[in-house]
Order: C-alpha cells, then sequence, then structure tokens
C-alpha cells in the first residue's frame, strides 16, 4: 500500500474486526514469477484461495501528442491489466467464490491524458467477461474516485463537479459487489 492515500485505517479494520482472514504480502503483480511465489505462499499459509480482489494500479497521466502516454503507458498497463492477467491465469486452479476488478469509470467515459489508464481498465471488463462466459467469478466495477482514500487522493478537489463517492458509499457498493459475486 501507498502511504498517504488514507487506507490505514481500513486495513486495522479489516485486521481486526471484519472477520476476514488478512494476509499481507507484498509482490510485483506485474512479475509473473513474483504472483506464482505469492499465490503459493498465500496457499501454503491460508490453505487455499477463496477470492481475488484486485485493486493493483498507477496512474501516469500523458497525451498522445508529445509522447508521454507512450513512454508511460508500459508502467500503467502492467500495473492494471498484465498483473489481472497473471492473477486469472495463476487460480485457475483454485475454486474461487469471488474474483473482482477495480476498473475505473475511466474505462466508459475516457478522461483527457489517460488513454493507456482508460485502456487498462477496459482490459480488466474484457478479462471479467471473459470469466463469467466461461462460467468463472468474474465481477469488474467501474468505480469513480473515493474522495477520501486510494491513488486518487492526492488529486481530489472539494466542491468541484465530480464523480466521486465516499469510502463509507465505497465500503456499501464492495459488500453488494463481494455478496452478489458470492452468490453467483
Amino acid at each position: 500500500a501507498y502511504e498517504g492515500q488514507g487506507l490505514e485505517d481500513d486495513l486495522r479494520w479489516l485486521q481486526s474486526e471484519s472477520g476476514a482472514q488478512v494476509h499481507i504480502v507484498k509482490c510485483d503483480v506485474s512479475d509473473e514469477d513474483a504472483v506464482v511465489d505469492m499465490l503459493k505462499s498465500v496457499r501454503q499459509t491460508a490453505g487455499s484461495i477463496a477470492g481475488v480482489v484486485h485493486c493493483a494500479g498507477v496512474i501516469r497521466d500523458g497525451l498522445l501528442r508529445g509522447g508521454a502516454a507512450a513512454e508511460r503507458c508500459g508502467e500503467v498497463w502492467n500495473a492494471k491489466a498484465l498483473s489481472a492477467w497473471w492473477l486469472h491465469k495463476h487460480t485457475l486452479c483454485d475454486a474461487l467464490a469471488h474474483f473482482v476488478t477495480f476498473s475505473s469509470v475511466t474505462a466508459a467515459t475516457g478522461t483527457l491524458g489517460q488513454t493507456a489508464y482508460g485502456a487498462s481498465n477496459r482490459y480488466l471488463d474484457d478479462l471479467m467477461n471473459h470469466r463469467r462466459t466461461t462460467n468463472m467469478q468474474g465481477v469488474s466495477v467501474h468505480w469513480p474516485l473515493v474522495s477520501d482514500k486510494g491513488m486518487g487522493v492526492a488529486s481530489f478537489v472539494a466542491g468541484g463537479e465530480r464523480w466521486d463517492i465516499t469510502s463509507a458509499e465505497f465500503r456499501t457498493y464492495m459488500e453488494r459487489v463481494l455478496g452478489d459475486s458470492h452468490e453467483g
């Protein structure tokens, strides 16, 4: 996790009050070997993998004109899309109750300077669609900015006309997503 994104309290809640088993494992999910090793470690520690919630990603804004988008595309794609593929590929042997990806409204609406981010999020949508059409769990959620959490927190400007939700709304929606994905 990245410091300053407002996630520390949520992690403490997950670990102490949620009833979930939480294992923190640092892993570069864009590196296939690292993903394989991480999943092996989780299986050894927890016995099995019941679900995947993929929320990795980076934003590296850049316009096509001038080449900034091309320079940063690989980093954005690998963090979001390639990592989702590695998690999909290497959990095919697991009986997952859910596989949830954190896509973005950017996949549907587009945002100036975020071509790579939008494409990466669209890939998540298509990968989850593939999972569902092959009778596997898969949900891709187009999250808007969460006004007080996550990678967009530093850029949030209160009072502007934005598509954002609060962290309390996020938690409510996430509980619904996990409940719906578990029910099939």
